[in-house]
């Protein structure tokens, strides 16, 4: 697991003992990610076998959450979890949560008994009838809720942005997209994207190695958001590749954003550590959307409106307007 999303894990599971985190390996070995989680595996299992932690038909039941993350959405079940001292299973309110390939996030919040609320009786010779439960006990468990929701929906967050260069990931701007093509139907407005990709990535990869790369994928992105409008939407499309959604946007208009876009990244010196500078290029093909156009052949005109840019020699501009 990345450090960012280790750091807001830790942020949001200090008050929260009995809610536990892994990391799913590969779809069959569980590592703990919390205090909680590493009381259920004991130090010498770790990481531990999916068999050894959930009984029989969990199993079966995270194997159908791992195809629903496949499809690129959040899979929620009631999964029965071992006790490593009584060996008893506990149901847990389960949620998994793709992060990157071969790797998810489980949490797992035990659902609360059926008698949470009830009130100790007295032991007297008359029954008393129970009481309701007091407002302290009402707020304790509510603030437990509270705190615990506050997690789940930072865990959606996360699994809705890259985590390198914090914007969409591309799961997200197609499901933007899908809503955004949607609304040209209905009104009509233009609409245009630009996908754009780093020149010879491979070479620099090459050169400088990862780091450096993921400090100029960071740095492509931040410049993109600081030009663009609040309305457009960036997500991260592959390992080079950017989308850019320019709502309202004719093809020119997308144009004279790519060509303002590509001139600031060419002029900026990025820092890539021990004193380094570099500076980059990107080529950027542009589609605007057609009354006959789906999701796919949408993005598939951007996409060889790029390599079209990519032909031209690089750091430039192609619209691909059919």
């Amino acid at each position: 697991m990345d450090r960012a999303t280790r750091q807001i894990l830790e942020k949001h599971l200090n008050d929260i003992s009995e809610v536990m985190v892994f990391t799913l390996i590969h779809g069959n070995l569980l590592t703990p990610q919390n205090q909680a989680a590493r009381q259920l595996i004991l130090a010498s299992k770790t990481p531990a076998l999916v068999t050894e932690v959930l009984d029989e038909k969990s199993v079966e039941k995270l194997a159908t959450m791992l195809a629903d993350v496949g499809q690129d959405r959040l899979a929620k079940a009631v999964l029965n979890l071992r006790n490593p001292t009584s060996g008893r299973f506990t149901a847990y309110q389960s949620y998994l949560y793709p992060v990157v390939t071969g790797k998810d996030v489980l949490v797992a919040e035990p659902l609360p008994a059926p008698d949470a609320f009830e009130v100790e009786k007295e032991e007297t010779p008359e029954e008393k009838p129970a009481q309701p439960p007091t407002a302290e006990l009402l707020q304790a468990y509510g603030d437990r809720r509270k705190i615990s929701t506050g997690f789940l929906r930072t865990m959606e967050t996360l699994a809705r942005v890259d985590q390198l260069t914090n914007v969409h990931n591309r799961r997200t701007i197609i499901e933007i997209l899908d809503d955004e093509s949607s609304r040209f139907l209905r009104y009509g407005q233009p609409m245009s994207i630009l996908m754009f990709c780093v020149d010879d990535f491979k070479g620099m990869m090459d050169l400088y190695g990862q780091p450096a790369v993921e400090i100029v994928l960071e740095t492509i992105a931040r410049v993109i958001r600081s030009i663009v409008r609040d309305v457009d939407q960036l997500g991260r499309y592959g390992r080079e590749e950017f989308l850019l959604l320019l709502p309202a946007s004719s093809a020119d208009a997308a144009r004279a954003v790519a060509e303002r876009l590509r001139k600031t990244i060419e002029n900026e010196n990025i820092p890539i550590g021990l004193g380094r500078e570099i500076s980059v290029t990107v080529s950027m093909g542009i589609a605007e959307i057609m009354s006959v156009d789906s999701i796919v052949s949408l993005v598939r005109r951007a996409s060889e409106a790029l390599d079209e840019a990519k032909a031209l020699g690089g750091n430039s501009v192609y619209i691909k307007r059919k």
